[in-house]
This record gives C-alpha cells, structure tokens and sequence, in this order.
C-alpha cells in the first residue's frame, strides 16, 4: 500500500524515476510493479539493458533489513530507494548475481564520493574508476591538493561505511519467475542486445538506504552516522528532498551502466567488481566475529572477497573458511575481566618457644 502522487520522469531514456510520498517499502513497491511481466514498468525494464526504475519515497514505514530485519528510515533525513532491473536468468544460476550487493554498493559509494568532491571544490582525477574514495589526488582550481572529507568503505555483505561507521545498507531481492516483454518488446533503441536476444531475463531489485541527516540520537547507540557529519546537508523539506533526488538519480546513472555491462558480459564484470572490493573492504585483514544462522559463533582474520562474493576468514589453526549468509562485525569478544579480591589476615604463629 503506498500513499500519495506518483509521477514518472525519464532521463536519457533509460531511467524511469517514481516518487512515492509514503510508502510501506519501496522494496515491494519496485517487486510488485513489475514482477508480474506484463506491465508498462516491465516492458521498460525489458526494451534495453540500460534501463532501470527507481523508486524513491519520502517516508517509509516498513522496510526491509537483510535475513528478514527490519530496516528503519527516519523520514526528512533518509535516502530509501529502490532500484528495478532485469538480468540474465543465467547469471542468477551461475552465480554471477551474488555480485549484485557489491555492484550497488560500489555504485553508491562512486556517487557519494563525487558529492564529496563537488562539495569540496576538488576535481576529479582522470581515472575515476581506479580512485578510491578518501583519496588525496583531488586538486582544486589553483592546484591544491583537497583530500575527500571522508572515507567509504564496503562491509560484507551488505553495509556501506563512512569513516568506520554505518552509513546505510543495501538488500538485494531476485525474482524467481521469467519476465515477458511480449510484442511490445521496442527492439530499436540503444543497448538493447542483451535484453532483446530472447534469452530469459528474471527482476532484480536493489533497495538501498543511506543515512543523509539523520540526528545522533536516532541511532540509539548503534554505531551509525549520517552524511550531515561530515558536509552540510538541507534541513527536512523541499530543498533536503532536493539534495536526496540527486543522490538517487546519481546512483541510478551509475547503476545503469554497471547494470549494464553486468549484462552483457557477467564473468568480466564481476572481476572488476571483485578488484573493487578488495580496495573498498572495510574488514580485510580486521580480527572479525562471524556469527551463522545455525547459531554458531566463530572469530578468525577476515582475508578478503572470495571468486563467488562469500567472506573469507582465516582461522587461528591456518584453515580458512567462506562465509556466504551470517553476521559479521569487526573485532572479537574480549574475555570478561574477573575481578579476585584478596584479603590479607595478619596471623601470629606459636613455634612452642
């Protein structure tokens, strides 16, 4: 159930934009409107492999968390967003989907960092795609070096970092059944190879949600923060919902693209995104607790993103293992600190003399 006008721009032809004034997810939303294959929404997520729908509310009252959470936005301060899209069902069997957190979250973390940068007055090097966000190679009108005001990081499997907290999540949804574009499939536009070849194409939904001014106190001691702690962002209103449309569509350029290629050659995609990932691992090398659904609970040394996108951990043994579903925080417990009190008890010893 959703409340309020909807309206739909495109931009360049490939990206379909809803607002949504207040919504229950814009996760379901995006799935709903087109999973079922026959829609106007559907027939553009098939006429070409640019093309994508992001759905973008002002208030979302139930969200969606990984493994079934809840995901809370604070309305006026949050950036709740879903992005609808249609890949290979092919990649789905062969795995190559799993890179599909990875893939949203370096897209965000692209367009986050040239906010930082425009904010800034820096200018972007040449080679964007091998810059990492928090680099000093920004220059500004007279030369001077700007550095980004903040470091991004990816956290597996699905956290976006800023400067060692949490700044938002990503939750990925893949549908189950083949969409069909049927005759009105328009075969004439650009990039519309991959998507008009006839090969079965299945929906994937990429809901992301950031932190954009969201007060301290909301985190209720999670160890969270907002983009309002490191540039200045718009009250609520107007001009925040301004500053929130921008990062969305952002994000959803870049998605197109990456979404893109993604379809036309999985394998060397996710190679990239695999280099990506290394650069923008927040726990690479980090002592980590893994916790599993079965309830087990683990600690080792995270060693990096494997071929397939699961965490590997090395274990204290030298045996390592890959973690494709559980929870995984940086740091191990530390042992509880036993206080011994000691009581001394002056004694007089008779040696029979």
């Amino acid at each position: 159930m959703f409340y309020g006008k909807r309206w739909d721009r495109d931009r360049s032809g490939h990206i379909r934009l809803v607002h949504l004034d207040t919504v229950n997810s814009t996760n379901d939303y995006a799935f709903e409107h087109t999973a079922g294959g026959s829609g106007s929404d559907t027939r553009f997520l098939l006429e070409s492999t640019k093309n994508c729908i992001a759905v973008i509310a002002d208030n979302q009252t139930g969200g969606h968390g990984r493994l079934g959470r809840e995901w809370v936005s604070y309305p006026g301060g949050s950036l709740t967003a879903s992005f609808a899209a249609a890949i290979p069902q092919e990649a789905v069997t062969k795995g190559y989907s799993n890179w599909l957190t990875v893939l949203a979250g370096v897209a965000a973390a692209d367009s986050l960092e040239d906010m930082f940068v425009s904010c800034s007055g820096a200018s972007q090097p040449e080679d964007t795609a091998s810059a990492l966000p928090g680099g000093s190679d920004r220059r500004n009108n007279s030369g001077a070096a700007i550095p980004v005001p903040a470091s991004l990081k990816l956290k597996w499997p699905n956290d976006i970092y800023m400067d060692g907290r949490k700044l938002g999540g990503i939750l990925i949804r893949l549908g189950t059944d083949s969409l069909d574009g049927g005759s009105d499939r328009d075969t004439s536009r650009e990039g519309t190879a991959a998507a008009g070849r006839g090969e079965p194409m299945v929906l994937a939904v990429i809901g992301i949600g950031i932190n954009c001014a969201v007060p301290a106190e909301k985190f209720n001691g999670f160890d969270a923060t907002s983009l309002s702690s490191v540039m200045d962002v718009p009250a609520a209103g107007p001009s925040f919902a301004a500053f929130r449309d921008g990062l969305a569509e952002s994000i959803a350029v870049r998605l197109s693209q990456m979404l893109s290629d993604f379809k036309s050659s999985p394998s060397e995609t996710c190679r990239y995104l695999r280099n990506r990932a290394e650069k923008l691992d927040f726990l690479r090398a980090q002592p980590v607790t893994v916790s599993l659904p079965s309830g087990e609970t683990f600690t080792g040394t995270a060693k990096g993103i494997s071929a397939d996108a699961s965490l590997t951990v090395g274990l204290e043994d030298g045996s390592r293992r890959r973690i494709t579903v559980g929870d995984v925080s940086a740091g191990v417990p530390q042992p509880a600190q036993h206080t011994i009190h000691t009581v001394t008890v002056n004694s007089t010893v008779n040696k029979g003399r």
